[in-house]
C-alpha cells in the first residue's frame, strides 16, 4: 500500500483533516503549529529510493537523510482536549545542501511565497479553510514563525495570532512614537503575577514564580522587506506579553524563564493576558507528540523501509494513530467528559465493551471504574490489552507504548469481530 502510487499523501492528510474539521466544528479551539525533522541514517546504504528526502546532516560515519514535517494539532480551548489535526505540511526541497546565507538581510529582499518560511501562512491558511466551522481559531507558535506577514494576512473575525517573539522589532506606540519591544518591555510596568510549572527535561522541575506586563502597541512592517502586498499598511495592532521569573531557581547554567508573546488578540486586563500565557503553555503538546512519532513511542526514524515516499507516507499514517494515542492518554483519568464516540465507531465500540467483560476481574477494584459513554471506559480497555496491570496504582497510569500496543492488539481483534459476524 505505501509503495501504491495511487495512494497519495494528499489524500492522507486530507481524510486526518476531514475527521478534524467534524471534532472542532462549533468550538473555540487552539491551533498549535511547529516544525520536527524526520532523521534517517543510510547505514549500510539502506535506504535504496532518496525521492521525497533531502540531505539533513551527517553522523560523522553515514549520511543523514530526511524531511521536515509541519503539522497543525487542534486543540479545544476550553477542555485542553486534543481534537486533531487540522493540517500536515511536507517541506519540500530540491534535495541540494541549503547554501549558507552572507548577509543576515538577504531574505528581506526575497518574497515569503519564495522562501521556506512561507510554509507557516500556508499551514495556517490551510488550517483557517479547514476549520472554518469553528467558533474561534488561535493559532499558537514558536520563535520560527515569527514573521510579519503572519500578522498581517491572517487575524480577522474568528481567527488569531500568539506567537512567541523572535525578533526586537521596532513598534509604534499609541502617541505615533517609536521604540524598540525590549526596551519598551523594560521600562513597562509591573501588571501581574502568576506561577508556571516547569515540567520540561530541558529544565529543573520546579515553580517559577513569575512578573508579568504587557502593551498595546502597533507593529511596523520591517524597513526593507519585500512583500507583495499589505493588508494594514499603517500598522498591526497587537498586545506584546511579557513573563519573566523574578527569581531564578532553576540549574546553575539554564537562563531564567522568559517569554515574550505577540498577540493579536484585544486584550483589556491582566487576567485576559494570563489567559494567552496559559494558553501559550499548551504548545508543549504538540512537543509530546513530536516524541510519540520518533524516542517515545512509534521510533519512526528507526524505520526499515527503503522508499523515501514510502517512509513519508507511513509517518502521515503514524501521526494519525500518534492522535488518537495522545487522546487515549489525556482520558485515562476520567477526569473529563469527552465521548467515547470522539474516537471509536459503532463496531469498535460494541468490541470494546465486549472486551471490557474479559478483562474485568470479580472484585470492584478490578472493575472498569468509567462511564461506559466516556471514553476514558475505552482507555481503561485499551491500556489493559496493552499490559497495564498498575490499575490498582494511581501513581501508575498507563503511558504512550501502553496504548500503542493495546491498539494493535485491538485492531487484530476487530478483524476477528467484524470477520465473524
Amino acid at each position: 500500500m505505501l509503495n501504491n502510487p495511487k495512494v497519495t499523501e494528499d489524500q492522507i492528510i486530507d481524510e486526518t483533516s476531514n475527521e478534524c474539521k467534524v471534532q472542532a466544528k462549533g468550538k473555540r479551539v487552539l491551533v498549535l503549529n511547529d516544525t520536527t525533522i524526520i532523521k534517517l541514517s543510510n547505514k549500510l546504504n539502506r535506504l535504496q529510493d532518496l525521492e521525497g528526502l533531502y540531505p539533513i546532516g551527517s553522523t560523522g560515519i553515514n549520511d543523514l537523510y530526511g524531511f521536515h514535517v509541519n503539522p497543525s494539532i487542534v486543540l479545544d480551548e476550553q477542555s485542553q482536549f486534543i481534537l486533531g489535526l487540522s493540517n500536515t505540511k511536507i517541506v519540500e526541497r530540491d534535495g541540494r545542501p541549503r547554501k549558507k546565507q552572507g548577509d543576515p538581510r538577504a531574505r528581506f529582499k526575497e518574497n515569503i511565497e519564495d522562501k521556506e518560511s512561507y510554509k507557516w501562512l500556508e499551514s495556517c491558511k490551510e488550517s483557517k479553510r479547514v476549520l472554518d466551522g469553528a467558533e474561534h481559531v488561535t493559532f499558537v507558535m514558536d520563535r520560527e514563525a515569527d514573521t510579519f506577514e503572519l500578522y498581517d494576512r491572517i487575524p480577522d473575525k474568528t481567527s488569531s495570532l500568539l506567537i512567541r517573539s523572535s525578533y526586537n522589532r521596532r513598534v509604534i506606540l499609541n502617541d505615533g512614537s517609536e521604540v524598540k519591544m525590549e526596551d519598551l518591555m523594560l521600562e513597562s510596568e509591573v501588571k501581574g503575577h502568576l506561577n508556571i510549572r516547569v515540567e520540561t527535561k530541558k529544565r529543573k522541575q520546579r515553580i517559577a514564580n513569575l512578573y508579568l506586563k504587557y502593551e498595546t502597541v502597533y507593529l511596523k512592517c520591517p524597513a526593507g522587506k519585500k512583500t507583495k502586498f499589505r493588508n494594514q499598511p499603517e500598522g498591526i495592532k497587537v498586545t506584546i506579553i511579557d513573563v519573566k521569573e523574578k527569581k531564578h531557581k532553576g540549574y546553575k547554567n539554564e537562563p531564567a524563564l522568559h517569554w515574550r508573546l505577540i498577540s493579536t488578540d484585544e486584550i483589556n486586563c491582566t487576567m485576559e493576558a494570563i489567559k494567552q500565557v496559559e494558553f501559550y503553555k499548551r504548545r508543549w503538546k504538540i512537543e509530546e507528540f513530536f516524541k510519540l512519532l520518533k524516542t517515545d513511542g512509534y521510533d519512526i526514524e528507526g524505520t526499515q523501509l527503503t522508499r523515501g515516499k514510502s517512509i513519508r507516507k507511513l509517518t502521515l499514517f503514524i501521526m494519525k494513530a500518534s492522535i488518537k494515542v495522545m487522546k487515549l492518554k489525556a482520558a485515562r483519568d476520567g477526569n473529563n467528559e469527552e465521548k467515547i464516540e470522539s474516537v471509536f465507531n459503532k463496531d469498535e465500540i460494541e468490541c470494546i465493551n465486549l472486551m471490557n467483560r474479559k478483562l474485568e476481574g470479580n472484585t470492584e477494584k478490578q472493575k472498569n471504574p468509567h462511564d461506559p459513554k466516556l471514553l476514558s471506559f475505552a482507555s481503561w480497555v485499551i491500556a489493559r490489552l496493552g499490559g497495564w496491570k498498575e490499575f490498582y496504582n494511581a501513581k501508575r497510569p498507563p503511558g504512550n507504548k501502553t496504548f500503542i500496543y493495546g491498539l494493535e492488539k485491538f485492531d487484530a481483534i476487530m478483524i476477528g469481530f467484524i470477520a465473524g459476524r
